[in-house]
Order: structure tokens, then sequence, then C-alpha cells
């Protein structure tokens, strides 16, 4: 808590903490016990509690937060399903040419 309120705290955290729409001192009354930043937005999951249950499939997971506005993250979300879309249609295409294990 010492690094919120004399502000040695840095990186993605520290920006959003500076920008939060609460004050600091209402942010440290939060129960969130714990959060990081991911590739996606921010995970409040309690790794010493035990590891992550969904092995870092932080986009369908219920503890993953995401910012509104946030257009880098959200740029990285729509990176994601695209190469996803671009993924399933090779897959498509492999079992159409009948390709070997192309329909597991």
């Amino acid at each position: 808590m010492r690094n919120i309120d004399d502000g040695s705290m840095f990186g993605p955290l520290a920006e959003f903490v500076a920008k939060a729409p609460i004050s600091r001192e209402a942010f440290m009354q939060l129960t969130i016990p714990t959060l990081h930043s991911t590739e996606l937005g921010f995970c409040i999951h309690d790794w010493t509690m035990m590891p992550c249950q969904r092995h870092a499939d932080c986009i369908n997971c219920t503890e993953q937060i995401c910012i509104k506005g946030n257009t880098e993250k959200t740029a990285r979300i729509e990176q994601n399903l695209l190469d996803a879309e671009e993924q399933l249609e090779r897959a498509k295409q492999a079992i159409e040419k009948g390709s070997s294990g192309a329909d597991r």
C-alpha cells in the first residue's frame, strides 16, 4: 500500500490508478487483493491462493478486467479475433483437402 500512497509505484497499474475516477483512498478500500496487467487488461486472480484455472485463457475468464476506452488493449483483442478467424478458415480448407489430422 505504501507504493500507491507515496507515488513510487510505476507501470500500467500506476497509470491506471493516477487516472482513476476515484481517489487513491477509495482505491485502497477496494476489495481486490491483487491485480496485475495482462495483454488484454487486468487480472484480479490471486495467484498466491492457486494457479490460474484457465491456463492464461484471459479472454474467457471472469477475473479479467477490461478498461473501457483503452485503445491499445482493444486493438490487441481485435487482432486476436482476426488471427482466430484466419486460423479457423485455414482449418476448414485443410479439412476440405482431406489433410491428415485437420479435423481435430
